[in-house]
Formats: structure tokens, sequence, C-alpha cells
């Protein structure tokens, strides 16, 4: 992990699928310049999608 410039964030977003559940659990970690936490989430939600989808729909979570 490398910190942003000043005056930006960065986002960090994960997810995984759970085929057998039919779900994906996803995790997001925002931080600033001097790598202060500003913001984490984790969650859930149903249905599976292919990788790249839950990705997607994890970075807009993020938003």
């Amino acid at each position: 992990w490398t910190r942003p410039q000043v005056g930006f964030i960065k986002g960090n977003v994960d997810a995984t699928i759970f085929k057998e559940d039919n779900k994906v659990g996803f995790g997001i970690c925002l931080r600033n310049a001097t790598g202060s936490l500003i913001k984490a989430k984790s969650g859930w939600f149903y249905g599976v999608a292919p990788s790249h989808e839950a990705e997607a729909t994890t970075l807009l979570e993020s938003i």
C-alpha cells in the first residue's frame, strides 16, 4: 500500500464470492495522505456474480 498525494483519498476494496451461500462479501477501506483511516465498511449482498461484477459493486458501495 502506498499513500495518496496530499488532498486525495485512497480506497481499497475487495470482494469474495460464496457460491454455496449465494452471496458476495465485501470490504472497503478509505485512507488519507497520512495513512489515517477515514472510513471502513464490510458487508454482503445476495446473488452470485462474476468476480469483476462483485468488485465493481463493491467499488460503487464505497462512493
